[in-house]
């Protein structure tokens, strides 16, 4: 990864062309591909946002995926001994391990700045590992309702990994949950009888311009109930993210409402995309 205590991954040969190309295959058929944001009903999840306000990500066959938030970065990189790494034509990176699953990664460009194990198939393990570090240094890993805070040494936090999720390529999701060894997050999966592949993620919250929350199918739910529930999920994912919106918090729970309907009548999860500048937010719909 940053330094000599996490590990870059390791990488002993070419793997076939077309296992890269089946790992953006399945990435992309659940829009994880697309540009940045989307507003509701915009099926491109395409947001036009000034150049100064892109996406502080960057992505590296040798470092993974990093994150500029508020001066510190975070960088994720595969937990596991890897035997190839490509970068596939929508610019993520793709690095295959024994077959059975893969790891991938998504940044600028991307719907999400992300790592994700893409499982290929029922011979795959169920557990699968993401190093993560903080400026170079392994970083402190704490559960936090399903989310992970981020912290530095000093325990400040720095970033926030939303909580896990996988779905198969029916659509259907997936049991998951995230555990801890360390500076390394675990992502469990039980995919047993899905229908591969199927991808699992961790998601970093925030980078320099965007913080973007997602939400499982539960609290889709809750905030589809009532415009009053739909704000208080609102503005407390707010406060999680350590984003400051103020009393624009309020002003938004309608649009937010709304897309919590929709995402909830359609059987996909709803989330919120807050701009750090200017203060402004976009709700997202994706699979879950």
């Amino acid at each position: 990864m940053l330094g000599s205590m996490v590990a870059a991954p390791s990488v002993a040969g070419a793997e076939p062309l077309d296992r890269t190309q089946t790992a953006e295959s399945a990435l992309g058929a659940l829009g994880l591909l697309s540009p940045v944001g989307a507003e509701v009903g915009d099926d491109a999840r395409a947001l036009d946002v000034d150049s100064a306000q892109q996406s502080s990500a960057s992505l590296s066959l040798s470092t993974g995926l990093t994150v500029q938030h508020e001066n510190r970065t975070v960088s994720i990189t595969p937990g596991a001994d890897t035997t190839s790494a490509q970068t596939g034509a929508s610019g993520s990176l793709i690095y295959g391990t024994d077959g059975s699953y893969d790891y991938a990664f998504t940044g600028p460009g991307h719907a999400l700045n992300a790592g994700y194990a893409v499982i290929n198939d029922a011979s795959a393990p169920t557990e699968y590992r993401f190093n993560v570090a903080v400026d170079g240094a392994p970083a402190t890993l704490e559960l936090t309702e399903g989310s992970v805070a981020i912290k530095d040494a000093a325990g400040t936090t720095v970033n926030v990994i939303n909580p896990a999720w996988a779905v198969d390529a029916s659509g259907a999701s997936i049991s998951t949950s995230f555990s801890l060894d360390g500076s390394t997050l675990v992502q469990h999966v039980e995919h047993a009888g899905a229908a591969y592949p199927v991808v699992a993620d961790p998601s970093l919250a925030c980078d320099i311009a965007w913080c973007t929350v997602m939400f499982d199918k539960t609290e889709t739910k809750t905030a589809s109930a009532s415009l009053a529930a739909a704000g208080a999920l609102l503005c407390g994912s707010a406060a999680v993210a350590n984003v400051y919106v103020g009393a624009a918090c309020t002003a938004y729970a309608a649009v937010f409402f709304v897309a919590s309907v929709q995402a909830d009548n359609s059987g996909q999860c709803v989330g919120a995309r807050f701009l750090r500048i200017g203060g402004s937010l976009h709700p997202v719909i994706q699979d879950c």
